[in-house]
C-alpha cells in the first residue's frame, strides 16, 4: 500500500555562491584644520607668502610686522582675539606704531585673504571679528586702516554665499555702533565706510539704517545721528546714493 510506498529523495536545494556587495570607495573629504589647529603649527621659519590660510596669514603676518614670537602671535588669536583687543585700545605711541605697521603690511594681503577665506568659509567669522577689534583702537588712524583693508577684505566676499557671513558679522557685532562712532571724529572714513556697506548690504540698506542701526544706538538721539552719519557716507559713494534713492532711504 500508499503506506510502505518508500518516499522519494528530495532534491538539494542549488548552491548559490555568495559574493562580496560592491561598495564603492569615495574620497575622504579633506580635513579642514580649525583655528586652533592652525594657530598651534604657526612657526617663526615661515614667511607670510606661506600662509594657506586666513588665520595663518594673520599670525605670519604679526611675526613679521609687529616682531613677536609664534607664541606671542599665537596668544594674540587665541580666545577671539582678546589680547589683540587690548592691544588695540593701548594708547601708547609706541604700541600704536606697532598696530599702524602691522595693518599696512596687512593690507597688501587684503585681495589675498579674501581668497583664503573663500577656500576656507569657516574661517571667516574668525577673520571678521579679529579685525573688527581694530574698529575700537584707541588711535582713530588706526581704525580708519582697519575699515579700509575690512573693505577690501569684504569686497573681494561680495557675491558668494560669504557675503551673508560678513552682513551677519556687520549687524550682530559691535561694528556698526564703533564705525558710527569713528564717523562722528574721523569723516575720513566716509568713503572706506560706504565701500564696506555696499560689499556687505547694498540690498538691504533700509533695514541697515531704521532696524539695525536703532538696535546697537544708545537712545533715539543716538540713533538719529548715527543715521545722519551713515547717510552722509553713503552719499560719497555714487552706487550707493542710488541704491539709498531706490530702497527708500532717501
Amino acid at each position: 500500500g500508499e503506506a510502505g510506498r518508500a518516499e522519494a529523495p528530495q532534491e538539494s536545494p542549488p548552491v548559490v555562491e555568495s559574493r562580496p556587495t560592491f561598495v564603492p570607495s569615495y574620497p575622504a573629504a579633506p580635513h579642514v584644520p580649525t583655528v586652533e589647529e592652525i594657530l598651534a603649527e604657526l612657526s617663526n621659519s615661515h614667511g607670510v607668502e606661506a600662509a594657506q590660510t586666513a588665520p595663518e596669514l594673520l599670525g605670519l603676518s604679526m611675526i613679521e610686522h609687529l616682531r613677536v614670537s609664534s607664541v606671542q602671535a599665537r596668544e594674540l588669536l587665541a580666545s577671539g582675539g582678546k589680547r589683540l583687543a587690548r592691544a588695540f585700545g593701548d594708547e601708547r605711541g609706541r604700541q600704536r606704531a606697532h598696530m599702524t605697521r602691522w595693518l599696512e603690511g596687512l593690507g597688501h594681503y587684503r585681495g589675498v585673504l579674501a581668497e583664503l577665506l573663500l577656500q576656507h568659509p569657516t574661517h571667516a567669522s574668525f577673520a571678521l571679528s579679529i579685525l573688527g577689534h581694530g574698529l575700537r583702537a584707541a588711535a582713530p588712524e588706526v581704525a580708519e586702516s582697519v575699515i579700509s583693508l575690512l573693505a577690501g577684505i569684504c569686497a573681494g566676499l561680495e557675491g558668494s554665499p560669504l557675503q551673508q557671513t560678513a552682513a551677519t558679522w556687520l549687524v550682530e557685532s559691535s561694528a556698526l555702533s564703533d564705525i558710527a562712532a569713528l564717523l562722528s571724529i574721523r569723516p575720513a572714513v566716509q568713503s572706506p565706510v560706504a565701500s564696506l556697506l555696499m560689499s556687505c548690504c547694498r540690498r538691504s540698506l533700509l533695514a541697515l539704517l531704521s532696524q539695525h542701526l536703532k538696535q546697537k544706538s544708545r537712545g533715539e538721539q543716538d540713533f538719529l545721528s548715527s543715521v545722519h552719519l551713515f547717510l552722509r557716507a553713503l552719499l560719497t559713494h555714487q552706487e550707493m546714493s542710488a541704491a539709498c534713492a531706490e530702497q527708500g532711504v532717501l
